[in-house]
């Protein structure tokens, strides 16, 4: 990989030379008339239609998909979608070191391709825990992800920047009619790159105030277009990766509650537990009773500190 590389290649190169956690798979069957409500996840996902049409919207995009449509969904995004026919969805969640992609237009699969991709995801889902079986599942899913990603840059392979979803792209790949005005436009900027900064020092003490202003924004305007952008406050996202590594770090280390409390930026590891307890409603003590990671948080109200 060099800096030269488009960015899917880069982004597909990352994730087959870096260690890569599947949160979670499966094949699922759903009943005609499911409606999944706006749910929001921590970590990106790859999904695969394998039967039937749904409507899905990601962020500010929709579409409707048919069996094969395969795509992209980068973590900190809301979705949701229905079905009025009985369908069926591949799909796995993972953790890398790559950063995450915006939102990727997505592809249409051939049926042999569908076939084979559909028995990829089954086999990552159904990997028992277990050093050897964590590898596997690890192997199986980054020839899945390095399969989309190139089919994703062939579609375009001039940059691959076709492949974004067109709100997404960067101002050189649009043309000057998708442009927003540059004040918006140098605010959201300003405000990815702040979020950036969050995700990059979840685990130090941030007092918001100081990462809008260390981005020349004021702390009103980057709360009300850092809600816009993730569905959630700056306070909450760091809340939530911070709860992410914590069962991370637990699920897949010997290390204590108190040693993971102490990493993921909280003093008190009491404090710590409780919190853990209402993100993913159970203690961090019984960490080992639940694999893989659950499906988002259960809880939107968070224990005071006292």
């Amino acid at each position: 990989m060099s800096a030269s590389d488009p960015p899917l290649i880069a982004y597909a190169s990352n994730l087959l030379h870096s260690r890569v956690t599947i949160l979670q798979a499966f094949v699922q069957n759903y009943e005609a008339g499911y409606v999944q409500p706006t749910n929001y996840v921590a970590a990106p996902k790859l999904l695969l239609v394998v039967e039937g049409n749904i409507d899905y919207q990601l962020d500010d995009h929709h579409w409707q998909l048919k069996p094969g449509s395969m795509l992209y969904r980068p973590g900190w995004s809301a979705a949701s979608w229905e079905s009025d026919q009985p369908c069926i969805l591949a799909a796995a969640e993972y953790l890398a070191a790559a950063p995450d992609l915006p939102v990727l237009e997505p592809i249409v699969l051939s049926p042999d391709a569908m076939a084979i991709e559909t028995a990829a995801i089954a086999r990552v889902a159904n990997v028992k825990s277990g050093d050897v079986a964590s590898l596997t599942a690890e192997a199986e899913f980054k020839g899945i992800a390095v399969r989309f990603f190139t089919r994703l840059y062939d579609r375009n392979p001039t940059d691959g920047t076709a492949s974004w979803a067109s709100s997404d792209r960067p101002a050189s790949a649009r043309g000057a009619s998708a442009e927003v005005s540059s004040g918006s436009r140098s605010t959201r900027v300003a405000t990815e790159a702040a979020a950036a900064y969050l995700k990059a020092h979840f685990r130090e003490s941030l007092a918001i105030e100081q990462v809008a202003e260390k981005f020349h924004l004021t702390n009103g305007t980057f709360r009300r277009v850092f809600r816009t952008l993730t569905n959630m406050s700056p306070q909450r996202y760091v809340i939530t990766l911070r709860m992410y590594a914590a069962w991370h770090f637990l699920n897949d280390s010997d290390h204590s509650v108190k040693e993971v409390a102490a990493y993921v930026g909280y003093d008190d590891p009491l404090y710590f537990s409780r919190l853990f307890h209402a993100y993913w409603g159970f203690p961090p003590t019984r960490i080992g009773s639940f694999k893989p990671f659950p499906w988002g948080s259960n809880a939107a109200v968070f224990p005071a500190r006292r």
